[in-house]
């Protein structure tokens, strides 16, 4: 054999420039030619990324706090090289990590996740205009509402969605929520340009939730947990254990709940109840008191989505059974059929935008509008439309507007109530008890005391140090102040004290901390 394989490589692997070239050259030692049809054999092997095969962009610098370390940090003479005016709503970027591959590198998989952009929504600011807020289990998208286009475009990348059954937007923080029934969660993306994850709001014991509203001035959202009988609320501020997360309607009040619509002005909460021996339109005030039956079987028997028009103070639903487009006053009066039959086949969810209704239907697989007041008014938005769920209207309709808890202030819960009041409610969990004025006050079970949050954490066993002992408050234990040995974090540390303790800065009271 004249000739042998040989690849140029870097000092740490048989890999140049993300790839093994293997080449076939002469061997020193032999004494032939190459014909004049010679062909020269080569190939190539993409290798696995690492860390050498990126360098920093543009706007960014190696980290030399830290000896021999790759890490790429900002720049700050650099300023911020992302151009929010160049990244439209609706539309995807790639968000720098602060890595590039070196040029000519054609590496693939290995470290490449860690080292390249991520695919993020566009920030949404909260002056953005009014749009649709559409789902279809894979796909959550906005449509303009300042357009005779109705462009949609995706509001989140695809990979973040499982099975996206229902969503909302909070227009003050531009952050969408949605339920997803695969992994019976409850999601939050803010569109800041910043979140490179969606942060989970709730996840235990959630079944079924075909039905999220949030609560735009008190900043509730509220849901429908659907094989749990039951529409609980959170507080989407609350960083504390369960986001403050409460029951507020359950059986025999419930059976089957779907579709929910919320209006935080008036102090009123309208859901949908598919229950196959008495479905119903529910109507009840937004801690769940003073229920009522707007419609019942008579009217109803598969009732989908339902909204609310804040404007004319009437409520519109969609019934799937009986193919129709319906709406009437907050008390349930004055029933009006907006459109019904060929039109409706399977109407699914809707919304409202001024004098028109939008809504999805499953049978003829289009995104519809459709005149309040002439049914003959028809448009089509989109045609082919697949996996149709939820439908929102978002405006700024209640930016700057207030209710009852606008101006007080309660230890957990502040509920709106109808006429401008409000009423003071406790977490599940908690141990409620009713005041005169209908108030509850809270306190935590038994054995347990409340944390400056709001939570409740156990209660330790009191402890009584000596003379001559310190005591640790968090950890309710003592120390002595006379010669001690402690293992702290894998490290033997002595101490010598004689009247006084001197601080010496580190922590000695702690989980980790033990007597030998």
């Amino acid at each position: 054999m004249d000739y042998k394989e040989w690849s140029p490589h870097d000092f740490e692997s048989e890999c140049l420039l993300g790839s093994t070239q293997i080449f076939h050259r002469k061997i020193a030692a032999k004494k032939c030619f190459n014909g004049e049809f010679f062909q020269r054999v080569s190939s190539q092997i993409n290798c696995p990324c690492k860390w050498s095969d990126y360098e920093c962009e543009t706007g960014y610098l190696r980290d030399h706090f830290e000896s021999g370390s790759f890490k790429c940090i900002p720049d700050d003479t650099f300023g911020d090289a992302f151009d929010a005016g160049m990244c439209k709503p609706g539309r995807m970027f790639n968000r720098t990590k602060g890595y590039r591959k070196v040029a000519g590198n054609v590496c693939e998989g290995g470290e490449e996740d860690y080292y390249s952009p991520q695919l993020l929504p566009c920030p949404l600011s909260a002056n953005e205009s009014e749009f649709i807020l559409f789902v279809q289990r894979q796909d959550i998208s906005m449509i303009s509402l300042n357009s005779q286009e109705f462009s949609k475009n995706s509001l989140v990348p695809r990979s973040f969605l499982t099975n996206a059954i229902a969503a909302d937007f909070d227009v003050q923080k531009s952050c969408l929520f949605w339920s997803d029934i695969s992994f019976h969660r409850i999601m939050r993306l803010c569109l800041n340009g910043t979140q490179t994850q969606p942060e989970v709001l709730v996840e235990s014991e959630l079944y079924s939730v075909e039905g999220i509203a949030f609560n735009q001035i008190n900043r509730h959202l509220y849901f429908v947990n659907g094989f749990k009988s039951k529409i609980e609320l959170i507080d989407v501020d609350a960083h504390r254990e369960g986001r403050m997360r409460r029951t507020i309607i359950a059986k025999p009040n419930i059976d089957k709940p779907r579709g929910i619509a919320v209006d935080p002005l008036s102090g009123y909460l309208f859901i949908t109840d598919w229950s196959t021996s008495h479905p119903a339109i529910v109507k009840s005030e937004l801690d769940g008191q003073n229920i009522q039956i707007l419609f019942n079987s008579l009217t109803v028997i598969w009732p989908n989505g339902i909204t609310v028009d804040q404007r004319s103070l009437r409520i519109f639903w969609v019934d799937a059974k009986l193919d129709y487009i319906a709406s009437s006053n907050y008390d349930g009066k004055e029933l009006k059929y907006i459109l019904r039959g060929e039109h409706t086949p399977h109407p699914f969810a809707l919304g409202v935008f001024k004098d028109v209704v939008f809504y999805d239907d499953w049978n003829l697989h289009k995104l519809m509008l459709v005149s309040k007041h002439n049914s003959t008014v028809r448009k089509e938005i989109l045609n082919g439309v697949t996996g149709a769920m939820d439908l929102k209207i978002i405006t700024h309709f209640y930016t700057n507007m207030s209710n009852g808890c606008t101006n007080n202030t309660c230890e957990h819960l502040c509920i709106a109530k109808p006429v401008n009041s409000f009423r003071c409610l406790c977490p599940d969990g908690l141990v409620s008890t009713l005041t005169p004025d209908g108030n509850e006050k809270c306190s935590c079970p038994l054995n347990e005391e409340m944390t400056s949050t709001g939570a409740c954490k156990p209660l330790l066993p009191s402890v009584t140090c000596g003379p001559d002992e310190f005591k640790c408050t968090s950890e309710n234990a003592c120390i002595r102040y006379d010669l001690q040995f402690f293992l702290f974090s894998g490290l033997i540390k002595t101490f010598i004290f004689s009247n006084q303790w001197t601080c010496d800065g580190e922590r000695e009271c702690g989980k980790e901390m033990k007597w030998v």
